[in-house]
């Protein structure tokens, strides 16, 4: 339980639903696998239906038995090999159709991801370094560490693949403290509820540990502030307001430029994503929108107003007019010159 209260992995139960759901369905696969093989067996499957990220952790934390040709481990991947390359083969045949393709570059480089790695865990050093012992016992785990290092700076959601990492490196870290005995394990809880009370309501002191020392590019992997992974209610509303205002004015000849956080509020609105493109996290908005500008002679793009520090730092390309304003939000429209 006290992996789970550790900051990354709360930054993923927070804001990343869907990676929470896979997660958990595969650690329950691995739970059940040598008791219960059929119920392991559609466990696997369900994982790889939930997110796409579930495939590379069951393979991650069972390539020391896929090796060895251990039939229930090979059985449990497959499971969830078939599920997760028919969605990616569907996925593929959406995106041709939506006469849109955006390639994704890799987010991390190796000097970033290390120094990223370092600040997560930096506090669980002392505890891993006396856990090293242990660690031979733990191929799955040692595995799972060790594929999401190499294969994070090839996707653009890398990081997630790092915040995962969180939970195995936690249980070496209890593993560690348990040799100190009550005091070492009392030790750990302490440095995991300071930190995620500093992440989480930004008590000192836990909250130094947050306050702006990493690289700025890591706001992609771990805002420094619970809140800051998600839009604030208030504007979230706003936005709804607003697409429900522009709701009429969509039609044949129009398409509207969606930022992913928003989605929710379009769907609030009634939205029909007839005419939607959404924006994925960490793309180029001038690429959206030079593509719909193809497809259409207005675009509309509702987002923070000019000189509003929002949250996903996001600026509209030059060349807008604002047709609406409510409270710090505003509708743009672009027109196909």
């Amino acid at each position: 339980m006290l992996a789970f209260f550790y900051y990354p992995v709360l930054r993923l139960t927070w804001d990343l639903h869907r990676n929470v759901l896979g997660l958990s369905l595969v650690l329950l696969s691995l739970a059940f696998m040598r008791r219960r093989r059929r119920l392991s067996f559609l466990l696997a499957f369900l994982a790889g239906l939930a997110h796409h990220l579930s495939l590379p952790v069951i393979g991650m934390f069972l390539f020391p038995d896929i090796i060895k040709r251990d039939r229930v481990a090979v059985g449990v991947f497959l499971c969830s090999v078939m599920v997760w390359v028919s969605v990616l083969a569907l996925g593929h045949f959406l995106t041709l159709l939506s006469q849109i393709a955006i390639t994704h570059k890799p987010f991390y480089s190796y000097t970033e991801l290390l120094v990223f790695l370092l600040w997560l865990f930096v506090p669980l050093i002392p505890f891993l370094v006396v856990a090293y012992k242990d660690l031979k016992h733990f191929k799955g785990l040692l595995s799972w560490i060790f594929f999401s290092l190499i294969i994070a700076p090839f996707l653009v959601v890398g990081f997630r693949l790092l915040l995962m990492v969180a939970i195995p490196a936690m249980i070496f870290a209890y593993l560690g403290a348990k040799r100190f005995g009550k005091k070492g394990v009392f030790a750990l809880s302490v440095v995991v509820i300071v930190l995620a009370s500093g992440y989480v309501v930004h008590v000192p002191p836990g909250s130094i540990y947050f306050s702006n020392i990493w690289p700025d590019e890591f706001w992609k992997g771990m805002p420094n502030g619970f809140l800051l992974s998600s839009l604030p209610p208030r504007d979230l509303y706003t936005a709804y307001e607003l697409l429900k205002w522009l709701k009429p004015y969509l039609n044949d000849s129009t398409v509207l430029l969606l930022h992913h956080s928003l989605i929710s509020a379009a769907y609030l609105a009634n939205v029909s994503f007839s005419k939607v493109v959404i924006i994925p996290p960490y793309q180029d908005i001038h690429i959206y929108l030079n593509h719909s500008l193809m497809l259409c002679s207005i675009v509309y793009f509702v987002w923070y107003k000019p000189g509003v520090e929002p949250y996903h730092p996001v600026t509209p390309p030059e060349g807008y007019r604002i047709i609406k304003t409510l409270n710090n939000m505003a509708i743009y429209m672009y027109l196909r010159q």
